[in-house]
């Protein structure tokens, strides 16, 4: 229809606004800089040596071959393959560190990355075995762990949890001046007295807005996605998340294989994104200028992360648990304990989900009415 094409115009005209400001497009350089140096800082080939089980020492793509390899013979991890591994991982150390000049290399406190995954789970803070039977590592596990390949979906892990901390500064430097830069230049006078100022402008700044953020998720978690394939496969995608170490993932208290962790991570990105842009929106709308809401909205990202935990008010910390910055990171999405609800469990990550639901609409139309009853300075 006429009304649709003319929308989808003005949406089209605000995405134009909000990337083109030299300010942004400096942001989003640097943005796709660091972006691009992870095809470098993720590369096979510098991938950490290795000692494999006559004492030859590997390195880059080698290295990666020889692991995989290695995590094929377990499948599944059973007590005695525990101890196995432990004991080979120890035999290696002791008969090949000297001689390759690696024993004071923290490095070397693991052959492998794999012996390293498996000793996280089944060592002390002494680096001895600490008996965990094999089928009971977190509550309610049914059989034995997942072994296997971990070191490619730990990369993918790391850098997801990296970048989604880093791309809601972007967003926020992006979103905020959306409605308080027409106020500062004078512009609101203009809009809110055409025919549709008050309406398809402000949804349509409003729908640009959530489109630029999801348009960041969107190439982030995919390029990341495609890189870490691309350089290591798939392996690793079933193997037990408990033998993760990005984070404190490995300490979850839930049935969580690697593409369950990437996938909750992946969904609390977007919802956080969504949070501050919603957030941005309406603190734009209801302030002064854009700076004002620049820093508001920092604020409302920063600041929980830091009270979290501060003072033993429960409802206060289950309160700041579900702001943007928290849901963001891997150690409360994975390792707090879950909400109890009746006789209900209600993990984390899925509380985060219902925040966000709730929490963006409400936002949205803060935004929206916030810039309809915005009083024009004469």
């Amino acid at each position: 229809s006429e009304g649709g094409r003319k929308m989808i115009s003005i949406v089209s005209l605000e995405i134009q606004k909000i990337l083109k400001r030299k300010f942004i497009l400096i942001l989003l350089a640097i943005y796709s800089a660091i972006l691009l140096f992870m095809a470098y800082a993720g590369h096979p080939d510098r991938y950490t040596p290795i000692l494999t089980s006559d004492g030859k020492v590997l390195e880059g793509t080698e290295a990666v071959q020889y692991e995989k390899k290695l995590a094929e013979k377990y499948d599944t991890l059973s007590d005695a393959d525990v101890q196995e591994i432990l004991a080979e991982n120890a035999r290696i150390l002791a008969e090949y560190t000297d001689e390759n000049q690696m024993i004071g290399d923290d490095y070397y406190r693991y052959a492998n990355g794999f012996y390293g995954a498996v000793a996280s789970v089944f060592t002390d803070e002494n680096g001895n075995y600490n008996h965990l039977p094999a089928d009971q590592v977190y509550p309610g596990q049914d059989g034995l762990m997942q072994g296997g390949f971990t070191n490619g979906m730990d990369m993918l892990l790391s850098f997801l949890a990296s970048f989604l901390l880093l791309a809601p500064l972007l967003l926020i430097v992006m979103i905020s001046p959306v409605f308080a830069e027409e106020y500062t230049s004078g512009m609101d006078s203009l809009i809110l007295s055409s025919r549709f100022g008050k309406t398809r402008c402000a949804r349509a700044k409003i729908l640009a807005s959530f489109l630029c953020s999801a348009g960041i998720f969107a190439v982030t978690s995919l390029y990341l996605t495609l890189l870490t394939i691309g350089y290591f496969g798939t392996d690793g995608l079933f193997v037990d998340a408990h033998l993760c170490a990005t984070g404190m993932i490995g300490n979850a208290t839930f049935d969580l294989p690697y593409w369950k962790a990437v996938l909750i991570l992946a969904v609390m990105g977007f919802a956080g994104l969504l949070m501050i842009t919603g957030f941005a929106l309406a603190a734009s709308a209801l302030g002064t200028s854009s700076f004002v809401s620049v820093l508001v909205t920092l604020a409302f990202f920063a600041l929980p992360m830091f009270l979290w935990g501060v003072w033993d008010i429960p409802w206060l910390n289950h309160i700041l648990e579900m702001c943007p910055v928290n849901l963001l990171s891997p150690a409360k999405i994975f390792n707090l304990p879950a909400y109890e609800i009746g006789t209900m469990k209600i993990q984390v990550y899925q509380m985060g989900i219902i925040a966000a639901v709730c929490f963006t609409p409400v936002c949205a139309v803060c935004s929206y009415f916030g810039f309809q009853k915005h009083q024009v300075r004469s």
